[in-house]
């Protein structure tokens, strides 16, 4: 049985990896097309969707990793849902009828958020982007409505990645974010070749999104098996749910003040061009981090699965090797970025600049601080507690304070 599941991790890291490495390796061709191709004012509007999207993900509220992590438990054979920890395990066999709940649940819950989330982002956005230098027409208003129409896309047909990562489906999970980059990527280099728009990218990232969500779908299809769901079931399982995914949400929100609202404050006060700068930075140092994290995040389901069963070295095993390597690879990843891109961008004649070697270096250890906290983070809530929560709140609102000070106080601009 050990050797089963040794062999299973061992592919599942394999595609992990593979589906990471080649979504890095797209992401180095794309970014310098990009950069090379729009003008520098759309990079900079371009910086601030990614910005808008990183703020609509504090929605989900923490009940994505609840809810994944609940139908692992489910898989485990679980008895049912409780607040912190698991319940008494039942034979490892499924409970089919937990695990149906928690699909309608999900389902929706995340029906209901999108429309929210349309709701609030409309006016939010449009005041936004009105006390921003960025000039507007009718083309960059087309391009915000279709960024906007992938968001949503994107959360109303989230519980299909939730069944899919939480039954540990690693490899279907890993080729479904691949094809959908991969088509991303070509797609963007192929069309934008010959419509070099900001409202083209958005259009293929549309069209990107919708083709992640189908593959996705489609892996789920064979255990996706909803069932009616009285007012009174959903609201029990919210309860349940609720302890820890508002703490999750907290968290969530916490760590966007710390280290992704700094691009939204920026946007209202620093050039198209320091935007850009610090936008194209701070993508590289995201993708770093992604591929950093691909092997933890692949052996997180296994790691709660044995939890569950009270196999907690083995958990523990995992877990210390997947952050040695994490921190390994996130360090030389890093120092090799910054070394080779201001060559990069100087040969591809890039609209966009690098920031200085000091600027980079200090960004890179804020950078690594997170990821290191985050490898923590993960590990922690395998067994369904989340101790972390104040630490959190208080780091982002210390980072809201500071960004406010030195930019509009201080106007120390990227530094």
């Amino acid at each position: 049985m050990l050797n089963v599941i040794k062999k299973n991790l061992s592919r599942d890291v394999s595609w992990a990896y593979m589906a990471q490495g080649m979504g890095f390796l797209s992401s180095i061709i794309f970014i310098p097309f990009l950069i090379r191709t729009l003008s520098n004012e759309e990079m900079g509007l371009w910086y601030l969707f990614l910005g808008v999207s990183g703020f609509a993900t504090l929605f989900d509220f923490g009940f994505g990793p609840t809810i994944t992590r609940n139908i692992t438990y489910a898989d485990s054979g679980v008895r049912e849902i409780v607040p912190q920890g698991y319940s008494e395990n039942a034979g490892a066999e499924r409970n089919q009828k937990l695990l149906s709940e928690l699909l309608s649940f999900s389902q929706n819950l995340y029906r209901f958020v999108s429309m929210l989330l349309l709701l609030i982002l409309i006016p939010v956005g449009y005041l936004y982007f009105q006390n921003t230098q960025m000039s507007f027409n009718l083309e960059k208003v087309f391009a915000c409505l279709v960024y906007l129409l992938a968001i949503l896309i994107s959360f109303w047909f989230q519980p299909f990645n939730f069944l899919v990562l939480g039954l540990k489906k690693i490899r279907e999970y890993n080729v479904a974010l691949l094809a959908a980059k991969m088509m991303y990527v070509s797609m963007g280099i192929l069309v934008i070749s010959f419509f070099p728009r900001l409202l083209t990218l958005c259009i293929i990232y549309l069209m990107s999104v919708v083709f992640e969500r189908l593959l996705m779908g489609l892996a789920a299809r064979d255990d996706w098996k909803p069932i009616s769901l009285s007012w009174q079931r959903f609201q029990e399982i919210l309860k349940l749910l609720f302890y820890n995914s508002s703490r999750h949400g907290l968290c969530a929100i916490g760590s966007f003040f710390s280290f992704r609202v700094n691009i939204l404050i920026a946007g209202a006060v620093l050039s198209a061009g320091d935007i850009s700068s610090f936008g194209l930075t701070n993508q590289v140092l995201g993708l770093v981090n992604v591929f950093s994290m691909a092997l933890l995040t692949t052996k997180a389901p296994q790691m709660s699965r044995e939890l569950c069963l009270g196999n907690t070295k083995e958990a523990m095993r995992l877990f210390s090797y997947s952050w040695v390597s994490g921190v390994v690879m996130y360090l030389l990843l890093g120092l090799l970025g910054g070394l080779l891109a201001p060559y990069f961008l100087d040969f591809i004649h890039s609209n966009v600049f690098w920031m200085s070697s000091t600027l980079y270096l200090f960004l890179l250890l804020t950078s690594f601080l997170e990821f290191n906290t985050g490898l923590f983070m993960v590990f922690m809530v395998t067994d369904n507690h989340i101790p972390y929560t104040k630490a959190l709140i208080l780091t982002g609102g210390a980072s809201i304070f500071f960004t406010y000070l030195f930019l509009f106080v201080f106007h120390l601009g990227l530094l």
